[in-house]
């Protein structure tokens, strides 16, 4: 079965799957919504998935076949390339996640893989389940606390001299200090450092 909202591209699908005669195409749909209620008519073995549709999308149509299809396999094909919406296709139960740009010769491979119960992942959806396991830190998070009574301080509008003797430390330690919060949160100034401080909740809050 085919599922995207563009006719060309189910056509176009259509069209060149259906010259291999190990291929049914049982067919088509133009939303998750309609996807959902043929799989109860024609109970297909692969479905291609496209991910971005009007009334369901596809994460949420390959969640609720599934439900009631087990055997089914669901190949996502589409161009969402972005970490979250690959993690959540294959989260709802998506064998294989492919770009569209794909070669003919690669999607009829990771077709009849599908079928057979072996995945095959584009490089965005190697990177996207990579990320899960090695979820990125949180920015700040590797701000000393003395940094961060620095940045406190900034923020209340604090220059330099002041904020060393807040602190009781050097003007050149306090810059040495600044030197490292602009580098750990990738800011190119104060005015920067001020507004991610603030964005993220760094603050340190006054004893």
């Amino acid at each position: 079965m085919i599922v995207d909202d563009s006719v060309m591209t189910r056509e176009g699908l259509n069209a060149i799957l259906g010259n291999f005669s190990d291929f049914e195409i049982v067919g088509q749909a133009s939303n998750g919504q309609i996807a959902v209620t043929m799989c109860s008519e024609y109970w297909p073995d692969v479905i291609l998935m496209d991910i971005s549709m009007p009334l369901m999308d596809g994460i949420q149509a390959t969640a609720l076949i599934l439900k009631s299809h087990a055997k089914t396999q669901v190949i996502a094909l589409t161009n969402v390339s972005s970490n979250e919406p690959i993690q959540n296709m294959l989260k709802a139960g998506a064998i294989s996640y492919l770009d569209k740009n794909i070669s003919i010769h690669e999607l009829v491979t990771a077709i009849r893989q599908a079928y057979a119960g072996t995945s095959t992942l584009s490089l965005e959806a190697t990177t996207a389940l990579i990320s899960t396991m090695h979820p990125q830190p949180e920015l700040g998070h590797d701000l000393s606390q003395r940094e961060r009574e620095v940045l406190r301080l900034m923020a209340e509008g604090l220059n330099n001299n002041a904020i060393g003797t807040n602190l009781g430390i050097s003007r050149s330690t306090v810059k040495n200090h600044l030197s490292n919060i602009f580098s750990k949160l990738g800011a190119a100034n104060r005015v920067q450092a001020v507004a991610i401080t603030l964005q993220y909740g760094l603050l340190v809050k006054s004893s």
